[in-house]
């Protein structure tokens, strides 16, 4: 009988964000033939409490800020210390990690990208592509999460085509699921994520207020945000300047966000830029047609037209034209959420994710998965 694949996942903290979620969908439900060890370089909050897999371990390396070298030891003696098969390295703040799992012997090294901030919304920084570029002859393969972000790995970072692979992530669809049906006296609107810059949320505000005065909605329009981050105070504010604060409705980050998405007649998202937004598909799980801005991998996700609506970045008229057209036709609101959820259901599932990540751990160790 073959022994277990032990997988160690780097990631910079463990806490709420698209990339720690689908980790934790990732390990929570990985064949029993895999093992997994999540080692956060600097803190775990209490989100690690959505790990269900009791065989799952997780250490934190309370790294400093800046150059902290102690916590590169502590994190070369940890990989020592254990059978590592694979140690898998996400997103740029773990990237030099790579050279440290090889000096401690590890044989096999993943290095995946599943998005963007505001230091490096376009993935042009030539300091960070000199990292990666450094870094790339150590990785055995290179992930991404959207065909958007491999073109990127390839074109701009220079990684090797044959290094490369594309795995989407996916949604839990039994937890989200549509709603039976829909009330008509307004379009409610949802918002879930991180209140931070690369978001954009200040978009949203502005859209609103351009619907508060429109006289040709055949409804209003609310929008309830879910979530927390540096700029929840300035969006309050911002939304009494403009008028709209009977109208957005701050919620602050739940528990119970499928039932929220539930209650929701669509999904808006207005990022800067996005790898592959979990929100989106949950959104779309949930039967939701989804608003969201025409970057990143959103336009892998949403057919614009069929599914949902593409609009420009930072383009307020446009997403209140968007809107307008979900509240002024609720025929098509629930036709392009029906198309929505068919769509998860053919390719985003996370049983599709997951069987995808097998097969890449087992290639990654010239090995055929279930032998």
């Amino acid at each position: 009988m073959n022994e277990p694949v032990h997988v160690a996942h780097i990631i910079y903290r463990l806490a709420i964000g698209g990339m720690e979620n689908g980790l934790v969908n990732l390990v929570n439900r990985m064949d029993s033939r895999f093992v997994h060890h999540i080692i956060s370089l600097t803190d775990a909050t209490d989100f690690q409490a959505r790990i269900t897999n009791p065989a799952v371990k997780v250490s934190m390396l309370n790294k400093k800020p800046g150059k902290d070298l102690g916590s590169y030891v502590r994190l070369w003696r940890l990989l020592r210390s254990k059978r590592v098969d694979i140690v898998h390295t996400r997103n740029f703040g773990t990237v030099d990690c790579g050279l440290v799992a090889r000096l401690a012997g590890v044989k096999t090294l993943v290095h995946s990208e599943h998005g963007w901030d505001m230091s490096d919304l376009s993935g042009g920084n030539p300091k960070y592509i000199r990292l990666r570029r450094w870094m790339a002859p150590l990785a055995t393969r290179w992930l991404a999460v959207s065909a958007n972000i491999r073109d990127w790995l390839e074109q701009t970072v220079g990684v090797s085509a044959s290094k490369l692979t594309h795995i989407y992530n996916g949604v839990d669809s039994k937890r989200f699921y549509p709603k039976v049906s829909s009330s008509n006296d307004k379009l409610h609107v949802g918002f879930v994520g991180r209140l931070e810059d690369v978001k954009n949320p200040s978009l949203m505000i502005r859209a609103m207020a351009r619907l508060a005065v429109d006289t040709s909605l055949s409804r209003p329009v609310e929008l309830t945000v879910v979530g927390s981050g540096s700029l929840l105070e300035p969006l309050k504010e911002l939304a009494r300047e403009s008028g709209v604060d009977n109208l957005v409705h701050f919620i602050g980050p739940r528990t119970d966000v499928p039932e929220l998405m539930r209650t929701f007649d669509a999904f808006i998202l207005s990022s800067y830029n996005e790898g592959i937004s979990n929100t989106i598909l949950e959104a779309m799980a949930s039967g939701l047609p989804v608003v969201a801005t025409e970057v990143g991998g959103n336009p892998e996700l949403i057919e614009s037209n069929v599914s949902g609506q593409l609009y420009p970045s930072d383009d307020d008229c446009a997403l209140a034209k968007a809107l307008k057209v979900y509240a002024n036709n609720e025929s098509l609101r629930a036709e392009q959420g029906r198309a929505a959820r068919q769509r998860v259901d053919e390719q985003f599932t996370l049983a599709v994710m997951v069987t995808a990540y097998e097969n890449f751990y087992s290639q990654c160790l010239n090995r055929e998965y279930g032998t």
